[in-house]
C-alpha cells in the first residue's frame, strides 16, 4: 500500500488527447423481469448513444417490435444460439455476430461455433462466485479466446471467437476489494452493493470513463456498460442521472460509441496483440489503494499494484486446457514464483536477473511514463502514461533478462503516481 489518505487521480488516469477506446452500452433482456426496454433506450439515445440488446434464453414475442422501433434509431440486438432462427425471422435486417452467454450457467462455446458467431459476450472479470461463476484470471474488456479453453487468450494468436466481458469494472477496486460485483458501470451496483448516494455514483462513473479513455490514447481497448432493462426501469429515478454521467462522459472523452457488433469488427484484428491497461484508485467508499496495473499476452496474466516491479499475481494461461463457469484460471502458486536477483542499468540496456522455480511465462512493471524510459524493446508495452510492462520466458534456475531503455542510465525511474 502506498497510503490510506485520499489523494488526487493522478494525471496519467485522465484523458489529455485523442483516445482509440470503443464505448458500447448494452442491455440484457431476460424472463421473468423482460422489460420494458423503452426507458434505457431513451436515456442511451439522449446521450447519443446507440444501445445492444442482449436477449436471454427465454424469448419474449412482445419486444420485437419495440426492438425493431428502436433499431431504426440505431439500435442492435444479439442473442443466444439457440434463439438465432427466431430473430431471423422477427427482424430481416438482423445480423447475428455475437452470443449471449453470460453467468449463471455454463457457457455453450459450441453452439456459438455451430452458429457461425465470431464472439460472445458474459465474462465477468474478477469474479469469485457471483451468480456461480468464476471466471478471475480471464481477460477484461475483449480478448481473442480459445474456443478449446474459452477463459484463456489463443496461444495460436488467432481470433476466430473474441470474448467480451459482462461490463467493465474499476479494475483496481475489483482487485483491492474482492467484490467485483460492486464496483462497476452498473448503476445498481454501485447504489446498492458499493452503497453510493446516485450523485457519488455519477461522480464515480464519470472517472471510471476517464481512467478508460486515458489508457486507450496508446492502445484501441472496449469498455462495456450493461445495465438489464428491467433493472433499470424499476429504478430509473435515480439510476437515470448515473448512467447519463456515463454514457454522456464517454461521448465528452471522445470515445467512439458504437454497438456491440461493430466494436467486435473494429478490435478483433488487433485483439490478439498483448495488452496492457493502468488503472487508478478512484478513492471510494473510504478505501484508497495502489493503482494497479493488469497485462496479458496469449500464455500469461499479470497483475501488478503501485509501484512494484514484481507482480502480485500470476495467470498461467498454458495450464488452462479446459474452461468451465465454476472453475478460474490457474494461478502460479507461490514457491512457484520467481526471485528477482538483481537489476542493473548501463549504456541504455537494463539487466534484470531472476532465480526461477519453474519454465513460466512472465513479466515485470515499470511505472514511469514511457515516452520518459524511451523503452526500444518491442516486448515492452505501454500501459498509457503510466508505465509499461515487459514479458518474456523463464526457464528453470537462473536467469537474464536485458531490455533496451534510452533513458536507463539508472536502476530507478521517477514514478508516474501523479
Amino acid at each position: 500500500m502506498l497510503g490510506v489518505a485520499p489523494a488526487p487521480i493522478p494525471s496519467w488516469a485522465k484523458p489529455n488527447g485523442p483516445t482509440k477506446a470503443v464505448f458500447s452500452a448494452v442491455s440484457l433482456v431476460e424472463k421473468p423481469r423482460g422489460g420494458p426496454i423503452e426507458p434505457i433506450a431513451d436515456t442511451a439515445h439522449a446521450a447519443g448513444v446507440p444501445l445492444t440488446y442482449l436477449l436471454g434464453w427465454d424469448w419474449i414475442p412482445s419486444n420485437v417490435p419495440v426492438i425493431d422501433a428502436e433499431h431504426a434509431r440505431g439500435d442492435d440486438v444479439q442473442v443466444v444460439p439457440s434463439n438465432l432462427a427466431l430473430a431471423r425471422g422477427a427482424w430481416p435486417w438482423f445480423d447475428p455476430a455475437i452470443s449471449v452467454l453470460g453467468a449463471g450457467m455454463e457457457r455453450r462455446i459450441d453452439l456459438t461455433l455451430a452458429g457461425k458467431l465470431g464472439a460472445f459476450w458474459g465474462i465477468t472479470w474478477e469474479s469469485n462466485g457471483v451468480d456461480g461463476a468464476f471466471d478471475r484470471g480471464t481477460p477484461w474488456g475483449l480478448y481473442c479466446a480459445d474456443p478449446r479453453s474459452y477463459k484463456r487468450p489463443a496461444p495460436d494468436g488467432r481470433c476466430d471467437l473474441a470474448g467480451i466481458e459482462w461490463t467493465a469494472r474499476d479494475l483496481t477496486m475489483a482487485y483491492e476489494s474482492g467484490h467485483e460485483d460492486a464496483y462497476s458501470t452498473d448503476p445498481d451496483d454501485l447504489r446498492l452493493r458499493a452503497r453510493l448516494s446516485p450523485e457519488a455514483a455519477a461522480e464515480y462513473e464519470r472517472e471510471m470513463v476517464d481512467a478508460y479513455a486515458a489508457a486507450g490514447q496508446t492502445k484501441p481497448l472496449l469498455m462495456v456498460a450493461q445495465e438489464e432493462a428491467s433493472e433499470f426501469s424499476d429504478a430509473q429515478a435515480v439510476d437515470r442521472p448515473i448512467e447519463l454521467a456515463l454514457y454522456e462522459q464517454a461521448k465528452r472523452d471522445g470515445m467512439t460509441a458504437t454497438t456491440l457488433a461493430n466494436a467486435v469488427s473494429r478490435l478483433a484484428p488487433t485483439a490478439a496483440q498483448p495488452r496492457v491497461v493502468a488503472f487508478p484508485s478512484l478513492a471510494v467508499s473510504g478505501r484508497y489503494g495502489p493503482a494497479t496495473i493488469d497485462a496479458h499476452d496469449a500464455h500469461v496474466g499479470l497483475t501488478f499494484t503501485a509501484a512494484n516491479l514484481m507482480p502480485a499475481r500470476v495467470f498461467a494461461y498454458d495450464r488452462a486446457t479446459t474452461s468451465a463457469r465454476n472453475v478460474p484460471i490457474p494461478q502460479l502458486s507461490a514457491r512457484e514464483m520467481p526471485e528477482l536477483l538483481g537489476v542493473t542499468a548501463r549504456d541504455g540496456v537494463l539487466t534484470l536477473r531472476f532465480r526461477a522455480p519453474v519454465a513460466t511465462d512472465f513479466g515485470v512493471a515499470f511505472w514511469v511514463d514511457p515516452a520518459l524510459a524511451g523503452w526500444t524493446s518491442p516486448n515492452v508495452i505501454p500501459a498509457g502514461r503510466a508505465g509499461a510492462v515487459a514479458f518474456f520466458d523463464l526457464v528453470p534456475g537462473d536467469n537474464t533478462i536485458t531490455l533496451g531503455c534510452r533513458a536507463c542510465t539508472a536502476a530507478t525511474f521517477p514514478y508516474a503516481g501523479t
